[in-house]
């Protein structure tokens, strides 16, 4: 796994405090529930994937995961459905596709969004 070091590595964990602190999360970190939306179930994605759990970790917050791959309409709608049941404190969104689906939805929840290449797409 790639390691993220320097000054990136420091703004990647400021920006994962910034999101907890003004989050549901704070008050309740070992309960944490982490909605996490992939464009696609490939490498890249989840080296990301692995990498922001890492991070999470090291700040303390144990969470539970719920993952989603969408790389194809019938997945998205079903993703979205079942996240609109699943109510969870943090959304992780990697790729364009999911990043674009989550954020039209206007949610009330802290979203994160990686690998987002060209989101006026």
């Amino acid at each position: 796994m790639t390691r993220t070091t320097g000054p990136l590595r420091t703004a990647w964990h400021g920006l994962l405090f910034a999101v907890l602190l003004a989050s549901p999360l704070a008050s309740s970190w070992a309960a944490a529930s982490v909605a996490v939306l992939l464009s696609h179930d490939a490498p890249p994605y989840r080296r990301a994937l692995d990498g922001f759990k890492a991070q999470l970790s090291q700040l303390g917050v144990q969470g539970s995961y719920r993952e989603w791959v969408v790389e194809q309409p019938a997945e998205l709608a079903t993703a979205m459905a079942q996240l609109d049941q699943q109510q969870p404190n943090l959304i992780l969104s990697l790729g364009t596709m999911a990043t674009q689906a989550i954020t039209a939805r206007h949610l009330r929840v802290p979203v994160v969004a990686t690998l987002v290449f060209n989101p006026a797409d």
